[in-house]
């Protein structure tokens, strides 16, 4: 029994998924365990589909088994996102080696940024260029092109893929764990391959041009979830803007200060930016700043819109959610139970039998889930995590 895991969002799962798998498989790993986020992404985003669907669509790709990584993990700086992943895989006690999908031309590449970013001379870079104003991404950019030099650098820290291999190896350094690493390079093919953010602009548009770009059998469940009209979630849709804004006009100065990645004084923009708004992209643009990019924008309003705080984002993890498995996915569960030192949960009556910090974890995880179903065409139901049902494969 050869181990793989691989930390994914397949929002949604496309040819770039089903080709990393496939190279894992023709690299000699017999088991191939995903942790995957659920309804929310780390973009700061509600995932395009819900985690049933991608879970089902990563069975029938050859995945074996697949583990949830919680909302208050995944909405997060690449950094918490990774070591959140790698900490959860170290949890499990018998993975082998982890895989990513990489733009850069070969792993020689990710490692030599990796060690770049361990310098002594890299901490001091980063503080001066953070004293400039400029946004955490700029300056970790510029520090690096100090140290390795621009034309060495190229655009790789820039490519999203690239940032997540970078801090993976960085967290497996840290935590001074031996997985073997495996990173694949992306197709680059534009007849074959298409980015997950692409489609998922032309999915929002109803655009079916991007069925060349994802497996038959995603498409069919994608598409049966159109057609109920529960997806694409979206958080920039009439109705979700209600019920986004309607949320964020009832917080306080307080509340806002203690959601994740609030500092100097940006707690006071957010404030005023939310009385002032009246959708959520106007929201997004009255905060950004040069200092805060996008991104952390995003992240900090979905966190105060469902609810997460800066305790529970650092809060350790405390058990394993399994979504689905296959025979394969079996197997390795019995290992998994042998062990880990986690408790492990495929439905609700396991939480029950936890103690009460797993239960704590495990409703707040729950209550942070059903905003997902305001953020859909069709309007769901709450206790989305307490009646999901481990999909088989």
């Amino acid at each position: 029994m050869r181990i793989c895991a691989i930390i994914a969002e397949f929002n949604p799962f496309h040819n770039g998924h089903a080709y990393l798998i496939e190279q894992v498989r023709h690299h000699g790993y017999t088991h191939i365990i995903v942790v995957m986020s659920g309804n929310f992404v780390q973009r700061g985003e509600p995932a395009i589909v819900s985690k049933d669907v991608r879970t089902l669509v990563a069975l029938k790709s050859n995945v074996n088994l697949i583990i949830e990584l919680p909302i208050s993990k995944v909405i997060s700086t690449a950094e918490k996102y990774a070591n959140s992943g790698i900490s959860l895989i170290n949890s499990l006690g018998c993975v082998d080696a982890i895989a990513f999908g990489m733009e850069a031309e070969n792993i020689e590449c990710i490692l030599n940024i990796e060690n770049a970013l361990r310098s002594k001379n890299f901490h001091k870079l980063i503080k001066t260029n953070l004293s400039k104003g400029i946004s955490f991404a700029k300056a970790r950019e510029q520090s690096l092109e100090e140290i390795v030099g621009k034309e060495n650098l190229k655009d790789e820290i820039r490519r999203s893929n690239n940032i997540l291999a970078v801090e993976y190896i960085k967290a497996i350094n840290d935590m001074k764990l031996s997985f073997e690493i495996l990173g694949i390079r992306r197709l680059e093919d534009p007849d074959f391959y298409l980015s997950a953010s692409k489609i998922r602009e032309l999915i929002k548009l109803n655009n079916n041009s991007y069925v060349k770009y994802i497996p038959e059998f995603s498409y069919c469940h994608l598409k049966d979830k159109i057609i109920k009209k529960e997806s694409p979630a979206d958080i920039f849709s009439l109705s979700s803007q209600h019920a986004v804004l309607s949320r964020l006009r009832g917080l306080d100065i307080k509340d806002i200060s203690a959601l994740p990645d609030i500092s100097e004084g940006i707690e006071n923009r957010i404030f005023k930016a939310i009385k002032r708004s009246t959708s959520v992209s106007e929201l997004l643009f009255n905060i950004k700043t040069k200092r805060y990019a996008l991104s952390r924008i995003r992240r900090i309003i979905l966190s105060a819109f469902i609810g997460i705080t800066y305790k529970e984002s650092n809060n350790p993890l405390n058990y394993i959610r399994v979504l689905g498995m296959d025979e394969k996915g079996k197997e390795l569960l019995k290992v998994i139970k042998q062990k880990s030192k986690l408790p492990i949960i495929t439905k609700y009556k396991d939480v029950l039998k936890c103690g009460e910090e797993v239960r704590e974890s495990f409703e707040k995880e729950s209550k942070f889930n059903d905003f997902y179903g305001l953020l859909t065409t069709k309007i769901l139901e709450c206790d989305l995590d307490k009646n999901f049902k481990l999909i088989k494969g």
